[in-house]
């Protein structure tokens, strides 16, 4: 599990400071800093907000598999997946969806000190990535930026990935956009939405790498089922298992579900389903170039977990 330190000096201050320490893909220590608490912002955005101010059991999963992947398994063969790049990132662009703290956002730009990051949220919660980029040191804080992103929201995304110069051309056998998120299937409403973001990305040469903990798999099971796909998305199960309850409520997202089982958190691989992007979304000329990919491959890692189906 992650080094996970409070910060003392806002103990008894409704903004707590969260940190933890990774191995980065270049072989250094990097440390990670968010700021929970403080009030949920109001957002006209349906679903916005839900867990941004703590850290979701979601994100929990999603952490503790790159924690592992990322430490025990960095340039092994372990598996087909391509998940992260080897080495330090270079030409890779990370893009947290729905990013509340940011924490997932962060702990993977600083596991890959050359990769660039965009922490999106809906507009009126951005003060919260705001303020967790500004807690890190100038290393990582320079390579983070946070923009507004509405699930759904085509322009909004065609603008994010102008801004950041990228190109949808892929190397062989590779892709340099990977969209990552957790805590972002609170609410059914957001689902369809979510599916088109997810389909603009992966149209645009990205993938996706989402934790999810089981609420209720009667209703969340469409989007990964029947939704994605009809979107000409495959969705992969790369890891299952149990997400303990939290002993520090207060900047951690209680565990809460309806549908108990053998597994409550599933970390799942989103791509195209027919492996070509379309590149309308992006500007494809040839004078903007991107290393390829060493591919570097995930695997479980936790005591608890295994290797998921559906």
């Amino acid at each position: 599990r992650l080094d996970l330190a409070a910060d003392t000096a806002a103990a008894s201050n409704p903004e707590r400071h969260l940190r933890s320490t990774v191995a980065t893909g270049s072989g250094s220590i990097a440390d990670v800093s968010v700021v929970t608490g403080g009030c949920v912002p109001a957002s006209a955005v349906p679903g916005a907000g839900v867990a941004s101010t703590r850290v979701s059991p979601d994100a929990v999963a999603l952490l503790d598999w790159l924690r592992g992947a990322a430490g025990d398994y960095l340039g092994k063969d372990t598996s087909s997946r391509v998940v992260l790049p080897a080495g330090d990132g270079e030409g890779l662009l990370l893009l947290e969806l729905g990013c509340g703290v940011g924490v997932v956002g962060l702990t993977c730009a600083a596991l890959k000190p050359r990769a660039r990051l965009v922490l999106t949220d809906a507009p009126e919660v951005l003060s919260l990535a705001d303020r967790s980029i500004a807690a890190n040191d100038h290393d990582l804080a320079a390579r983070c930026i946070a923009r507004p992103l509405p699930f759904g929201d085509e322009g909004a995304l065609r603008e994010v990935l102008a801004e950041m110069d990228y190109s949808s051309g892929r190397d062989s056998g590779s892709a340099h956009l990977l969209a990552i998120g957790a805590g972002i299937f609170y609410w059914e409403c957001v689902f369809v939405p979510l599916a088109k973001t997810l389909e603009d990305i992966c149209s645009a040469g990205g993938r996706a790498l989402l934790g999810y903990f089981r609420r209720d798999w009667k209703v969340e099971r469409r989007l990964w089922t029947k939704l994605l796909p009809q979107h000409g998305l495959n969705v992969e199960v790369l890891w299952e298992g149990i997400v303990p309850a939290p002993q520090d409520i207060e900047r951690f997202a209680p565990v809460c579900t309806r549908t108990p089982g053998e597994w409550n958190a599933r970390i799942y691989f989103v791509t195209s389903a027919s492996g070509e992007s379309k590149g309308s979304l992006v500007d494809s000329s040839p004078h903007h170039k991107f290393q390829p990919w060493l591919a570097y491959n995930g695997a479980p890692t936790r005591r608890q977990g295994k290797q998921g189906s559906d």
